[in-house]
């Protein structure tokens, strides 16, 4: 089987790490051609399965504390959230 000019691209583009410039000229070629364009969907499908292929790992201990405090303001997260709902209802 004869590869296209850009079927090495093709996971590249599945994963979208190519340039605009370089995903621009390949898309012009799937426009015209019916086998790059089913190669790159099966590529596709692949992507859309690669979160599930890693083993779900346990956070650090503390890490959505510090998370949150980074976030939350001086007065702490459930005052900002008090406050901002004190204010939707007084209508400020």
């Amino acid at each position: 089987m004869t590869l296209h000019a850009y079927e090495d691209e093709l996971p590249a583009l599945a994963l979208g790490a190519l340039d605009h410039g370089e995903a621009r000229a390949i898309r012009a070629h799937l426009d015209l051609c019916p086998r790059c364009r089913a190669v790159l969907s099966a590529y596709r499908a692949v992507v859309r399965l690669l979160p599930y292929a890693a083993q779900p790992q346990e956070p650090p201990a503390g890490l959505k504390q510090r998370l949150l405090a980074r976030i939350a303001p001086a007065g702490g997260l459930e005052d900002a959230t008090i406050m901002h709902d004190r204010a939707n209802i007084e209508g400020r």
